[in-house]
């Protein structure tokens, strides 16, 4: 058994997720199986003496190793195929398991309990931003969408706007600016009008969070 298996298991039984809500064993056995097997295998010919993730303390290999997940590098493709982008979750509970390795190396209740304390800071999925207009709200947005697909942003405002856009055009966001008149029809789906060579087809189309959902 891979030396951090029993530890890192324990952490995640006991580490609530962004939903809040605490993983069961199914969900348990697919990360480590994910770590002990799909994600060694894929980078087998360029590390054969590795036989399982959670062998590594290595931080900054992880987190290489996050980032050929990501959309534009070598392993996004396998990343999509493994329960889409499941790789990139496993990776990022582990690392977050060997940077909180002093908060768990007594998992006790003492232990668990500052782990909790940890993991509760995070903000759920869905979020609502409000204010005056001028107070950062459409700025703040790209930070969310970027935490919630890569769970973490970079410092440098340009390189998050680049990463935005990207994520933007590959259909992963969608920035939608609802108006008084923005209904079903362009939100889910609706039938449009179409013209072809003088003649007209009424056409059933995807509305933007349709889009996003398949």
């Amino acid at each position: 058994m891979p030396k951090n298996e029993n530890d890192f298991r324990l952490y995640l039984k006991h580490t609530p997720t962004q939903q809040r809500n605490k993983l069961d064993e199914a969900a348990i056995n697919a990360l480590v199986k994910i770590l002990n097997e799909n994600i060694v295998n894929q980078i087998r010919s360029e590390y054969p003496n590795i036989n399982s993730i959670l062998d590594i303390d290595e931080l900054d290999f992880l987190n290489s190793l996050k980032e050929r997940l990501k959309i534009g590098n070598n392993l996004h493709q396998f990343n999509r195929n493994i329960g889409n982008g499941a790789p990139s979750r496993a990776l990022f509970q582990y690392i977050n398991f060997l940077k909180n390795d002093k908060a768990i190396e007594n998992l006790e209740t003492e232990s668990i309990e500052k782990i909790n304390n940890l993991q509760n800071q995070n903000t759920g999925l869905n979020q609502i931003l409000y204010g005056p207009p001028g107070t950062g709200k459409t700025y703040n947005t790209i930070n969310r969408a970027l935490e919630i697909i890569d769970e973490e942003v970079s410092d440098d405002r340009s390189e998050a706007k680049k990463r935005f856009e990207s994520l933007s055009e590959a259909g992963q966001i969608e920035f939608v600016t609802f108006h008084q008149s923005y209904g079903y029809e362009e939100f889910v789906e609706g039938i449009k009008a179409n013209t072809l060579d003088g003649s007209i087809s009424y056409d059933v189309e995807d509305g933007v969070f349709k889009k996003l959902a398949f």
